[in-house]
């Protein structure tokens, strides 16, 4: 029997594992990122999970350790922990998806993902994080 590759967005599984890690890293230290609505449903899902669990680590340095190789991304690393050590433990999602319009050229809906009480948590905890 034939094996069948899936792909995800016209991607592999590895490179769409990567655009949303990416995704993820741009909306957490900006606070909003405008996708298309298929990706902005992925990255809602993965970032609800990865913030649920800073939210929950404390100075745990093993479930630092696994949030990082979720993400595989040393780079900026850092400055998230740093960003979000004070948020909340909460209920409900830590993002929220709002259609901003349609894209020009072909015409795709544009959605908006944005972190929830992303200010607040900037004005307690910015000064924690360097500008480059």
């Amino acid at each position: 029997m034939k094996s069948r590759r899936k792909f995800y967005f016209g991607q592999r599984k590895g490179v769409h594992e990567r655009m949303v890690v990416n995704q993820f890293i741009s909306l957490a230290l900006n606070g909003s990122l405008s996708t298309t609505g298929p990706k902005s449903k992925a990255l809602k899902s993965f970032a609800d999970i990865v913030l649920n669990k800073i939210a929950t680590m404390g100075d745990d340095v093993s479930q630092k350790r696994n949030i990082e190789s979720m993400l595989k991304h040393n780079l900026r690393m850092d400055d998230i922990f740093k960003l979000y050590s004070g948020i909340e433990k909460r209920e409900g999602s830590y993002t929220s998806i709002d259609a901003i319009g349609k894209r020009e050229g072909d015409n795709s809906e544009i959605y908006r993902i944005s972190v929830i009480d992303f200010d607040k948590i900037v004005k307690k905890n910015r000064k924690k994080v360097k500008k480059d």
